[in-house]
């Protein structure tokens, strides 16, 4: 099950996931930021805020941009589905 809140690290098991074919995923579309490197967190000179910026564009296998984009599920269900009911009727009927 996948949706908005996979982020950062967890998106980066999910994109392995669906590029390898090592899971199905379910659910809405991923929040993104998996792909590359820790971000780079600076000082700004005058007023001392921390500011983080990812140094890398990280893409999928299809060449779109994770943070922008997210990872877009192997079935993907409408915002009004609940992912944990459509597997379990899933499971229960035999169609996943």
């Amino acid at each position: 099950m996948v949706g908005p809140r996979v982020y950062s690290s967890s998106e980066a098991f999910v994109n392995f996931c669906k590029d390898s074919g090592f899971a199905t995923l379910v659910g809405h579309q991923t929040g993104g930021d998996g792909i590359g490197f820790d971000p780079i967190v600076l000082s700004m000179p005058n007023s001392g805020i921390m500011v983080a910026y990812s140094t890398i564009y990280g893409m999928d296998q299809f060449g779109q941009n994770s943070e922008e984009f997210g990872t877009t599920p192997d079935i993907l269900l409408d915002n009004d589905t609940n992912a944990f009911e459509y597997i379990m009727n899933a499971i229960k009927d035999g169609s996943l």
